[in-house]
């Protein structure tokens, strides 16, 4: 994401906005290679910008017109040199050679500088004038920026754990269903991921949350449950187990086991070339057989009895189904 993007979509006004606000910086900071710099825990010093080499500081010739004329001994009448040419062939070169470190020194600190500043404009832009105030002196750099403004948002933080622990418990015993599986993943991993991060203990065991996974999952995917943990039992005792890539394997299974997802095989249409007739006569023998009922109808309200009429129509509808019957088993007249 890019700093111009996360300003627009991220900022700290509250406590509760340290965690997103961040996990931002912290990628910026990695991104721009600066977090070695800010690092609370395991911080190194900021680059210092190189000093120039001085010509003054290398040993000058005896008599500048004379290359072979030796090295002058600084004294009490010693001239410092003030041109490349004053120098001894050894100084010549050594101070070629500082120049090039210097200047490849000057380079990368000047980059550093540049993405410091970009980090720098981050924060002013996304971190509210409350906070500036109190946490962004100036004249301090972003490694103490960042200490001061960690400090609210922690406290903050260490209380999100109970709602990360709760929201998990909810996860795992909310039974999913097999047409919904691939959601309920979804929300168990990104529960996973916030509950890691509030460093919940069940979901740093991999003893603990798989078996909750193994007992949730049970409901839907039997046979994926019963073997989850003969399969996976060292990396769960070891702990290395990768909740990542379980989620992948059940939405694998959730894809084979959905029959809603797997196409019928059987297109509209597919039979229309070679049971056309028999559509057409199973039509008309429905608009026959809706015009019997009237006839009972009619027979009734004009006194006939019921039970002539019934068995003139069961006489007709069972004369009238059988074409429909060998057509639609495809077989000939004769063969029936």
């Amino acid at each position: 994401m890019s700093a111009k993007h996360a300003e627009r979509t991220i900022s700290y006004a509250s406590p509760e906005d340290w965690d997103s606000w961040s996990n931002e910086f912290k990628k910026l900071a990695h991104a721009y290679d600066l977090w070695q710099y800010i690092d609370p825990t395991d911080r190194i010093r900021w680059p210092q910008r190189p000093e120039l080499p001085e010509i003054r500081d290398y040993p000058r010739q005896a008599d500048p017109d004379d290359p072979d004329s030796g090295t002058m001994t600084p004294g009490s009448d010693y001239v410092p040199p003030r041109r490349i040419g004053e120098l001894t062939s050894e100084g010549r070169a050594e101070y070629e050679h500082d120049i090039r470190i210097y200047s490849l020194k000057e380079t990368a600190y000047r980059e550093t500088k540049k993405q410091e500043q970009k980090l720098v404009e981050f924060v002013l832009k996304t971190v509210s004038a409350t906070y500036q105030k109190t946490s962004c002196v100036t004249g301090d750099r972003l490694d103490k920026w960042y200490q001061e403004l960690r400090r609210s948002g922690v406290v903050y933080n260490e209380r999100l754990r109970p709602e990360a622990r709760d929201k998990y418990h909810k996860a795992v015993h909310t039974a999913p269903k097999i047409n919904k599986l691939n959601e309920w993943v979804t929300e168990w991993e990104t529960t996973m991921a916030e509950a890691i991060s509030k460093k919940v203990p069940d979901a740093l065991d991999a003893q603990c949350w798989a078996e909750d996974l193994n007992r949730a999952m049970y409901h839907v995917l039997p046979s994926w449950a019963s073997t989850f943990r003969q399969h996976r039992r060292p990396q769960i005792l070891n702990n290395s187990l990768n909740y990542r890539e379980v989620a992948a394997d059940i939405r694998y299974e959730a894809k084979m086991a959905n029959a809603s997802g797997r196409p019928s095989g059987i297109k509209r249409g597919a039979f229309a070339a070679t049971y056309g007739a028999a559509s057409r006569n199973d039509r008309s023998i429905g608009r026959r057989t809706s015009h019997m009922h009237i006839e009972i109808r009619e027979a009734k309200a004009v006194g006939v009895e019921h039970e002539a009429a019934e068995e003139e129509y069961q006489q007709n509808e069972n004369e009238q189904r059988r074409p429909s019957i060998r057509t639609r088993m495809a077989l000939p007249v004769e063969d029936v």
